[in-house]
């Protein structure tokens, strides 16, 4: 879990940290940028696996995880802005 910490502001707050640097960019949140690319790069893994590739491939299953985390976060990040 990333913990967001801005001086001067609440612990975690992203609300605050808003308030102190422009657009967030200060804690490397792009936003719709993070969702899009993440997008595209699920796109990219899966490419033209089967459905029992994908099953059969620990390495691509975790990735594709991961990228959907990252759109979680970027979510929840523009839902608190």
């Amino acid at each position: 879990m990333r913990v967001l910490r801005c001086p001067g502001a609440e612990r975690g707050s992203l609300r605050d940290a808003g308030r102190n640097y422009q657009d967030g960019l200060a804690f490397g949140l792009s936003g719709p940028t993070d969702i899009i690319e993440a997008g595209e790069a699920i796109t990219v893994a899966v490419g033209d696996l089967s459905f029992a590739a994908y099953g059969g491939s620990r390495l691509v299953r975790s990735s594709i995880e991961r990228e959907f985390i990252i759109i979680g976060d970027a979510v929840a990040a523009l839902v608190r802005w």
